[in-house]
């Protein structure tokens, strides 16, 4: 006889369904059950962490990330993604532990260029983040939303006019601390952790 019990297969790729179907409620509970089979399941950890950061539950999300990570060493977009995490609540020497295992991809690969871009980023170095987002796009062929956050990133430079000679004025810092959470917001001197926080809020909030 056939069972009628959905497996961890099943589960997960009813999830990603839901997700794609925006209702994030129905793609949570469906993870949970997952991971009530099998509490290691790399991909549904991941997910399920990739769910919590859709819904802004930040701490959640670099939780089961990193604990998809401790599960398989060979999740490098799960090594971005919890990077990323981090970047955007102002924990550079996180992120930059994260990345870490990125650095042993190919230098052409998209992953390594946009966790490259991000550092520049981080470290004001607008024009450098600029050129390693761009050629991390134009070598990203499967990813079309990565893409798309990372051209976020790039306009969201270009917007405020930022170089590495044209540094935030004090006007810019002021309009910038507006369009972020008292939660999140990061010092006004860190205008670029400042930039990523704004286009992280808005890729997850603004299509809503």
């Amino acid at each position: 006889m056939v069972s009628t019990h959905l497996d961890s297969d099943e589960l997960l790729h009813l999830a990603i369904h839901a997700s794609k179907q925006n209702d994030a409620e129905k793609a949570i509970e469906l993870l949970k059950q997952l991971l009530e089979k099998d509490s290691e399941h790399p991909r549904g950890l991941y997910f399920l962490g990739a769910m919590y950061a859709e819904i802004g539950l930040y701490d959640r999300a670099k939780e089961f990330m990193s604990k998809a990570i401790d599960n398989d060493i060979n999740l490098p977009t799960a090594d971005f993604q919890l990077g990323l995490l981090y970047a955007t609540s102002g924990q550079v020497s996180e992120a930059k532990n994260a990345w870490l295992p990125l650095h042993s991809l190919p230098e052409n690969d998209p992953l390594y260029l946009f966790q490259r871009g991000i550092t520049h980023l981080l470290e004001d170095r607008f024009d450098a983040c600029k050129e390693d987002l761009q050629n991390g796009i134009d070598a990203n062929q499967i990813n079309d939303q990565l893409n798309h956050d990372m051209q976020m990133i790039i306009d969201e430079v270009n917007a405020r006019n930022l170089s590495e000679q044209n540094p935030l004025n004090n006007n810019q810092i002021e309009t910038a601390e507006e369009s972020v959470s008292e939660n999140t917001a990061t010092s006004a001197d860190e205008s670029g952790k400042k930039v990523l926080l704004t286009a992280y809020q808005r890729q997850n909030f603004d299509d809503e």
